[in-house]
């Protein structure tokens, strides 16, 4: 079995050499060997781990979601990860599904607006009449932190 120091994990995998030790440090990837100086030795397996988080990460998960399929990973047994993962996407599409509701009801706003402000403006100061005037309020949700 090969051996990889961390430099050449983070060449592999893509993951900057910090990542890898946060990774470790909250248990996304087991702890790994140290060479005789002290270096992080990570094996195939460790690589094929990171690559699996990878793609995890590629969907949006966040750091819990993808330590719980990494885990589930680790029993070599395809079916519960699909599961799981087939449950973590779905609310992820339906989590999309409403950010583009919102943004959509936030870029008609912003037309209005703009096509109000688009007209002569009254004189003296603003009023609830003119383009500066009072719109509905839209509520944009911040996108769920993917925190990996």
């Amino acid at each position: 079995m090969s051996s990889y120091r961390i430099s050449e994990v983070a060449s592999r995998t893509g993951f900057p050499t910090s990542t890898l030790r946060f990774y470790e440090q909250v248990g996304v990837i087991s702890a790994t060997e140290r060479s005789p100086a002290g270096y992080r030795l990570y094996d195939d397996r460790a690589i094929e781990r990171l690559q699996f988080i990878g793609r995890a990460k590629q969907l949006g998960l966040s750091l819990e979601e993808i330590t719980e399929l990494a885990e589930l990973w680790d029993a070599d047994s395809c079916a519960p990860v699909q599961h799981r993962l087939t449950g973590l996407v779905e609310e992820k599409a339906r989590q999309v599904a409403e950010q583009i509701a919102e943004l959509t009801a936030f870029a008609a706003q912003l037309e209005e607006v703009r096509t109000r402000l688009g007209a002569t403006a009254v004189d003296g100061p603003c009023t609830e009449s003119c383009g500066c005037g009072p719109v509905e309020t839209v509520t944009i949700r911040q996108a769920a932190s993917t925190d990996a």
